[in-house]
Parts: structure tokens; C-alpha cells; sequence
């Protein structure tokens, strides 16, 4: 008598829809991720056009529609200093995207819990000696901080260039007006502080940490408003002409404000990365 058939035993499904379903909570992280970050750069952009909006209407009454003119001048050679400086190499290197983004992620976080653990029981860890491996994590964000230097070397002899430029073809009218020389060197000063936070901007892009990124640039952006009414409505009261410079110390402190929240807060996440934020040599075998 035949023995009856066995029913097949079923086999693990490995088509590569079980490989997409496995790599989801992955993408869905990240779309959540980007569109969080998305929400908080739109909040912080409304947001600062609100609080420019009610500024200039309280340095109306303080200030000659003059004074508002030579402003918007010394605020276009900011801008544009910066644009050249550094907004093409913004977009580069956030096309520079992660090689193997889920293991890399994984890695890193392993790396952070392990040195976590040795600097509860043997201090902070050790500093960064010799050149870094191009193919781990922080070799990639090592990367990314080298090419941000360029920013730099670009931007402060452009800075120096085109603030020579606008000085000697400025009007008599605009050279004669109070502190104006004065107000040109700090509005150079200011845009050698925000190119001096580039390193740190571009980690803060490439890890996306947007909601660092909208805290430092709202504080910032207080800071720039709060400055400069100060500034003008003192110089009001006491009946002093002060030109344009309650507008150049405004942007001198918003670049200040940058700069420094912006390393203190990307400072510890290079220790925990092992990365810095100085350029270094990279191993690229």
C-alpha cells in the first residue's frame, strides 16, 4: 500500500519584496526625519520675516528712510558675498549622500553606545590622532567638513574684495554719513563669522539635525532684532546720528550668536562621532 504524499514543507519567502519590506522602517524614518525638518526651516523662515517685519517698524520711527537705503546696500553686499561664497558648495555636498545609509547608521550608533560606556567608567574619549579612514561613518563627515573650507578660502579675500569695491564707488553722500567706515568693517567682520561656521553647518546638514539647526538660527535671529533696536532707539533718545551702525552691530551679533551655538552644540556630536571639525588628513585605501 502507498504511503501517502507528504504536504511540502513551505520555503522563506526571499524575493525582493521581503527585502523592501525589511529596509522600510528605514525610508520611513528618514521621510519622517526630512519632513520634520522641513516643518521647523519653514516655522523658523516665517517666523523671522514676522519678527523683521515688526523691527522695521520700530526703526521707522527712529531712522531716515537714508539710513534705510545705505542698510539694504551694505545688506546686499552681505548677500552676496555669502552666495558666492558658499551656497553652490551647500548644494554639492548635500548631494553627498551616505554610502550604505542603514548599516552606516547602525555602526555609529554602536560606536556612540560603546563610547558612552567608556567615558563612564575611563573619562571622555581620546582625541583624534593621525588621519581618519575614508570608508567608516566619520570618514564620510570628515569629508564634508574638508570641502566646507572652501567656503572660507573663497569667501574672506571676496569679502575684503568687493568691500573695497563698494567703498571707493559709494556716493560722497553715503561716505559722508556717521560711521559708515566704521559699519562696512563690521558688516566684513560679520561675513567672516558666518563663513567660519560653515564646518559646523554642514555636519548639522549631513546628520540632519534640523531642530539644532532651527534653534541656533532663531536665537541667532533674536539676538540680530533685539541688537539692533537697542542700538537705533539708544542712539534716538540720546539725539546722536549713529548712520548705519545700529544695523552693522545687528548682524555683527547675529554672526557671533551663530558661531558660537552653532560649535557648542556640534562640538560634543564630532567627540561622539570621531570627526572634527578642523580639517584633517583622510586615509583613502
Amino acid at each position: 500500500m502507498a504511503k501517502p504524499a507528504k504536504p511540502p514543507t513551505p520555503q522563506p519567502n526571499t524575493s525582493p519584496q521581503n527585502h523592501d519590506t525589511a529596509k522600510s522602517p528605514t525610508s520611513s524614518t528618514l521621510l519622517s526625519t526630512s519632513a520634520q525638518g522641513a516643518t521647523f526651516l519653514i516655522l523658523l523662515q516665517l517666523g523671522s520675516r514676522l519678527l523683521t517685519f515688526g523691527v522695521n517698524q520700530v526703526l521707522l520711527r527712529y531712522l531716515s528712510p537714508e539710513h534705510l537705503g545705505i542698510s539694504a546696500q551694505l545688506d546686499l553686499y552681505l548677500i552676496t558675498v555669502l552666495y558666492f561664497a558658499r551656497e553652490s558648495l551647500r548644494v554639492a555636498l548635500q548631494r553627498q549622500g551616505r554610502s550604505e545609509g542603514g548599516e552606516r547608521k547602525e555602526e555609529e550608533e554602536k560606536k556612540k553606545k560603546k563610547k558612552k560606556k567608556k567615558g563612564r567608567t575611563g573619562g571622555d574619549p581620546p582625541p583624534l590622532k593621525g588621519p581618519i579612514d575614508a570608508d567608516t561613518p566619520a570618514g564620510e563627515i570628515q569629508t564634508v567638513v574638508n570641502l566646507s573650507y572652501f567656503s572660507i578660502y573663497l569667501g574672506v579675500p571676496l569679502a575684503f574684495l568687493l568691500g573695497h569695491l563698494y567703498a571707493r564707488a559709494a556716493s560722497p553722500q553715503v561716505l559722508q554719513m556717521p560711521y559708515f567706515r566704521e559699519s562696512l568693517d563690521l558688516y566684513g567682520v560679520a561675513i567672516v563669522f558666518e563663513l567660519l561656521t560653515e564646518p559646523a553647518f554642514v555636519v548639522v546638514q549631513h546628520k540632519m539635525l534640523y531642530t539644532t539647526r532651527a534653534m541656533v538660527e532663531s536665537v541667532a535671529t533674536v539676538v540680530r532684532c533685539v541688537v539692533t533696536c537697542t542700538m537705533a532707539v539708544l542712539a534716538g533718545v540720546a539725539r546722536e546720528d549713529a548712520g548705519v551702525l545700529p544695523f552693522a552691530i545687528g548682524h555683527w551679533a547675529y554672526a557671533s550668536a551663530l558661531f558660537f551655538m552653532y560649535y557648542w552644540r556640534v562640538w560634543g556630536v564630532s567627540v561622539e562621532g570621531g570627526f572634527s571639525l578642523i580639517s584633517m588628513s583622510i586615509d583613502s585605501k
